[in-house]
């Protein structure tokens, strides 16, 4: 079951697009390069659902919601996302892409810009350097104040429901056409929606978030399909230093295991003095696929998260889902995971999901690890360092398969993907950088392994640009691989600009009726504009020559913040 996430098809843009893509192209061509960013280097550690990662990233490290982050996964080319929330060691990411899936380990970079770094540096300078006023003899006796109290304690906070109702949110549209040598290559799909947060709603300190969008596609077929998805609607209440317990009713991702999916009903949770937190949910699973079909799966969970102390530098959470497909009992899942992420050392992430089988499943018996990852991580005062990740993938019994291509019960009982990557990336000197990957996978049919060494230099010609070479080679089966790329690219503060280019080699020696090699050329171009009125507009065009096929791919993203 060889799984490569990263690989992606390449199409062309119809002409009539061709007006728009010139037109951003020259305002690439046109970025202003006064304004630096500083560059924070990161690791993806866990992939979540509906295009959404986790970093190993968060608010410690400078990052606020609505940045911008890069991502540079293995096999090339750079993608975008914006943070989405924030903790104090971690953040979640939403792709614009949601054909990209990063792997675990994938590398990247959030752009802070210094001018905010800049007026919080300034802040406290100004703060540390004013006079200490003189001040008249003191009338308040702190009559009542204890040293073992705060000293703040008959300080009035504000509490949600006393602060001012405020929207905020984005609207956006994302199109992506396809076109290639065959007519079986041909696709278009549109997508335009919203993400709008009203917070304090009705005054009771409660916020609603809504999220939909209306999606139309054409395929080979000239078939068409146009869809309405309302992918989040829901009310929260609590969970905040005033009120231990949250409860959220609606449809959304689930706050206490987002493993568990989707839910279109009520999730409730509390947060214990001493930092741990419970919780279960009820409701309904939309399937996973282009219409969210509602009233299929039903499920109950619950969870239980052990924290280490105040800091949270180790957590241990344990859920437990059980679903049911159309009245008939379904999926018994436990979901087993935890995070170490102290201030110094190392950082450690894993999650292994385990399905528990009866007599009344059909194909697999007893306890089986569907899913297991696990990921290790070490970065040094100079920014070098390299990460360690084991997945494992297989597929579970259910009668739930929104979220897989149909499949047999001979793939249920017998494919699976395990893989080791190890990537690396170290400072030689300020600006230039060796970076490199290895893995090894095996399957339920074959084996193999790839790697790359790459070289990465800072700020050449251009302040804020970033070149990079890199090589790479894949073994397997019956084919192995080898090949460079090149890239050169300019980061800063209203945007980038990326150009990319690929050439590889595969050579098939398990079949002698096949001897020729083939050659395959990949280039991208991609780029983004972020303007002070809150609007963003991206682009990428690719194409891929394989052998004598082609194809060409041009997307494009409009994003308008309020």
């Amino acid at each position: 079951m060889s799984n490569d996430t990263n690989r992606r098809g390449s199409s062309a843009p119809p002409r009539s697009l061709s007006g728009a893509l010139l037109a951003l192209l020259l305002c690439a061509a046109a970025f202003a390069q006064d304004r630096a960013l500083e560059r924070v280097e990161l690791r993806v550690s866990s992939i979540g659902t509906d295009a959404a990662v986790t970093i190993d990233r968060g608010r410690s490290d400078g990052l606020a919601v609505g940045d911008r982050v890069l991502f540079y996964p293995v096999g090339g080319g750079t993608y975008t996302g914006t943070v989405l929330s924030v903790d104090d060691r971690s953040a979640v990411v939403e792709l614009h892409d949601r054909t990209f899936v990063p792997a675990a380990g994938t590398r990247g970079e959030v752009l802070i810009p210094l001018e905010r770094l800049a007026r919080e540096e300034r802040a406290k300078e100004e703060d540390a350097a004013k006079p200490v006023p003189e001040h008249p003899p003191w009338e308040n006796k702190d009559e009542g104040f204890t040293p073992d109290k705060p000293l703040l304690a008959k300080m009035k906070p504000l509490r949600p429901e006393e602060r001012p109702g405020r929207l905020s949110g984005r609207a956006y549209f994302v199109g992506e056409a396809i076109q290639g040598s065959e007519a079986d290559l041909d696709s278009m799909s549109l997508r335009g929606g919203f993400d709008a947060l009203y917070e304090n709603l009705m005054g009771t300190g409660g916020d609603l978030r809504v999220n939909a969008e209306l999606d139309y596609f054409t395929n080979v077929d000239d078939n068409e399909d146009m869809n309405l998805l309302v992918r989040w609607f829901s009310y929260v209440h609590g969970g905040n230093r005033f009120a231990s317990t949250r409860w959220e009713v609606g449809r959304f991702l689930q706050y206490g295991m987002p493993e568990f999916e989707i839910l279109d009903g009520l999730e409730w949770g509390h947060r214990r003095t001493n930092g741990h937190r419970y919780g279960a949910s009820v409701g309904y699973m939309p399937e996973l696929d282009q219409d969210f079909q509602p009233l299929i799966d039903f499920q109950a969970a619950a969870y239980y998260q052990w924290v280490s102390g105040p800091r949270e530098e180790l957590t241990v959470t344990v859920g437990f889902q059980q679903t049911w497909h159309q009245g008939d009992l379904d999926r018994d899942l436990l979901v087993v995971k935890f995070r170490r992420m102290p201030m110094n050392g190392w950082d450690f992430t894993g999650s292994v999901w385990l399905d528990f089988y009866t007599n009344d499943d059909n194909i697999k018996n007893g306890v089986d690890v569907t899913q297991a990852l696990l990921t290790a991580n070490k970065r040094y005062l100079d920014g070098s360092g390299f990460t360690v990740t084991y997945q494992h993938l297989e597929y579970p019994d259910i009668l739930r398969q929104g979220e897989f291509t149909p499949i047999t019960a001979a793939e249920i009982a017998d494919n699976r993907t395990d893989k080791l990557a190890a990537n690396f990336w170290w400072w030689m000197r300020e600006g230039a950088q060796v970076h490199g990957h290895v893995s090894g996978w095996i399957d339920e049919q074959d084996e193999g392994g790839a790697a790359e060494l790459g070289f990465e230099v800072r700020d050449l010609l251009v302040r804020n640009s970033r070149f990079d070479i890199t090589g790479f080679g894949g073994i397997g089966t019956h084919e192995y691989t080898g090949g460079g790329r090149i890239s050169y690219g300019l980061y800063e503060a209203r945007g980038y600009w990326e150009i990319f280019y690929e050439y590889s080699l595969h050579h098939e020696y398990a079949f002698p009726d096949n001897l020729d090699d083939i050659q395959q050329h990949r280039i991208r171009v991609s780029g983004g504009l972020y303007l002070p009125s809150g609007f963003d507009i991206s682009f990428y065009v690719e194409t891929r020559v394989w052998d004598v096929e082609f194809t060409w791919v041009l997307g494009l993203t409009l994003q308008k913040s309020f």
